[in-house]
């Protein structure tokens, strides 16, 4: 949940089109259905699907702590920066998305 609180903050949350679930922090994003978060039946994070969503700023490092993720979507918003490297540590990524942005 960290690494979620983190993309919000460092990406420009407060300024995201939909953003139900987000401003809720105390809040479970498994079980309070976040927008774009997707949780196996354990309430693991296993994708994060935020295309066109006006996301700014940067990808945040702790991403790379969210170990069950399968699929992470962030295309057509304004993400600047690297890739952070610690994506590379994610076992169980499949599908990495970051088409069209900065």
């Amino acid at each position: 949940k960290a690494a979620l609180l983190d993309l919000f903050d460092q990406a420009g949350g407060e300024h995201w089109f939909l953003k139900t679930g987000w401003v809720a922090p105390a809040s479970d994003p498994c079980m309070s259905n976040w927008l774009g978060v997707f949780c196996d039946d354990h309430g693991r994070i296993t994708a994060l699907l935020l295309p066109n969503n006006n996301l700014t700023g940067v990808i945040p490092r702790s991403l790379g702590h969210l170990t069950h993720l399968s699929t992470l979507s962030l295309p057509k918003n304004a993400l600047r920066g690297l890739i952070p490297a610690e994506l590379s540590a994610l076992a169980a990524l499949r599908t990495l998305d970051l088409a069209y942005n900065l």
